[in-house]
């Protein structure tokens, strides 16, 4: 059967991100036997006209459509990721009788409303695995169980039957990613067991840890690198838990280290240390991200992170202590917040974070369906929305701290320290062209550490946004 993949992400800010999960489910639906064409809408200036050739050329018997985000997360700057997918599927109507199937990591976090807002016929969450292509034979055969639109797990058991990484060369023009300095994403594990309050991963990629073995990640590496890639980027939900297995993986990687660059911005504090980060420096890793969210106590009991400030305190002692750039991720306005505590997570930006390292402050947390905090939500009477209603961007904001007086404070750290970005902050309309340049002038990733330098440039030029 002939089956035409969309991967329908166009957001290039701040960099294009490879679509490594349509490519892995189109490499199983060809291994399945089917003859698979690929439409990446990321660079093309006319997707409408993309799709229409797309669909004359491929003569589908299914259409499956990749969702990457539902929105951006920024409560300040809300931008919707979804709203193209009611007229898409509508045009997919109209040129072609063939199922259309969603799926992607937005699907993972809300499926079944996903599913009623675009009007596709099936859903697919998860991995692409046995459950996908066994959906695509029953589309192939006419069976009755692919006439009813409905949710489906993409896969049933353990990813490790895909690959590490996918043939993207096979899928998508390699050369436009390279050129934007975008990394290959490299997954090491599926399944996030942790409790965040606000956290979808487990909903996207289950509860259960399921490791790769180090070798076989190496090996996929060695692979894209004898292709020409020399950017990698680590994105397992938590890259240092299991930490033993995040140092078996930085021992397996260390031989490629002059052949390559490696970054992780998925750290977790309480698995956090000296072994750990020596490790990753023998391997090659040049940037790293913790993901704190506070330094509040009672915040961080309010969002269920499992470690306190103390350790949050002590992860910043170890990080100073090595080479590697780092970006600190933070989340403010979440339960039990107050001004005060705030206040104190931005003293402790100030003081730990390096001048060149990057605070990245997010303020305003995105309540999904099923989350903790959408409970707590509803129960301060903070949030009447319909679980449907909810992909329209919707937060929680801690009803102790006003949102004048939560921005007013960021925004004046931000003043004082360049290297302070906030979610949702324009960035120029040319930085795509900057950054182009940039790497024809031998820039590399991770390009946030350059971001302090431009935005003292684009205020001496006043062109700051």
């Amino acid at each position: 059967m002939n089956i035409l993949f969309i991967s329908a992400n166009r957001a290039r800010t701040p960099l294009p991100v490879m679509p490594a999960g349509a490519c892995l489910a189109a490499e199983a639906a060809a291994a399945a036997g089917h003859h698979v064409t690929m439409l990446d809408l990321m660079f093309g200036e006319n997707p409408d006209r993309a799709l229409d050739n797309a669909i004359a050329q491929s003569s589908p018997g299914a259409v499956c459509i990749s969702l990457r985000n539902i929105d951006n997360n920024a409560m300040a700057a809300p931008v919707s990721y979804i709203d193209f997918l009611p007229g898409m599927v509508q045009t997919i109507r109209k040129l072609s009788p063939a199922p259309v199937i969603i799926g992607g990591a937005a699907v993972g976090v809300m499926p079944e409303e996903l599913l009623r807002r675009g009007g596709a016929d099936f859903a697919i969450t998860g991995d692409a695995g046995d459950g996908f292509t066994g959906l695509l034979g029953l589309i192939e055969s006419g069976g009755d169980g692919a006439k009813t639109p409905s949710v489906l797990p993409g896969s049933t058991g353990p990813c490790n039957g895909t690959a590490v990484i996918p043939d993207f060369g096979r899928w998508v023009n390699v050369s436009r990613y390279r050129a934007a300095m975008a990394s290959v994403p490299v997954r090491t594990k599926s399944g996030c067991g942790f409790g965040c309050a606000y956290c979808t991963y487990g909903a996207i990629n289950g509860k259960k840890v399921n490791i790769r073995g180090p070798e076989e990640v190496a090996r996929a590496i060695e692979k894209c690198i004898a292709r020409g890639f020399r950017d990698f980027e680590f994105v397992d939900d938590v890259f240092n838990f299991p930490k033993e297995h995040a140092i078996a993986v930085c021992r397996a990687i260390a031989p490629l280290r002059r052949r390559a660059r490696f970054q992780c911005l998925e750290l977790n504090p309480l698995f956090l240390d000296g072994e750990l980060l020596m490790e990753m420096e023998r391997a090659g890793f040049n940037a790293i991200g913790v993901t704190v969210e506070s330094a509040s106590d009672a915040v961080l009991r309010g969002l269920n992170k499992g470690y306190g400030a103390k350790e949050v305190r002590e992860a910043a002692r170890v990080v100073a202590r090595h080479g590697m750039r780092c970006m600190w991720l933070f989340m403010l306005g979440g339960p039990g917040e107050t001004e005060e505590t705030a206040r104190q997570t931005l003293a402790f930006a100030e003081d730990a974070v390096r001048p060149g390292d990057l605070a990245y402050v997010t303020c305003g947390i995105r309540l999904y369906p099923g989350t903790p905090l959408e409970k707590t939500a509803r129960a301060e009477g903070l949030l009447t929305a319909t679980p449907e209603e909810m992909l329209e961007p919707v937060f929680y904001r801690s009803p102790a701290v006003p949102l004048p007086a939560m921005l007013a404070m960021v925004e004046d750290a931000a003043r004082r320290n360049p290297h302070f970005h906030i979610a949702g902050e324009r960035l120029p309309r040319f930085a795509p062209q900057l950054l182009k340049i940039g790497g024809m002038l031998g820039l590399r990733p991770p390009l946030w550490r350059y971001s302090p330098m431009m935005k003292r440039g684009l205020s001496a030029l006043g062109l700051r946004p």
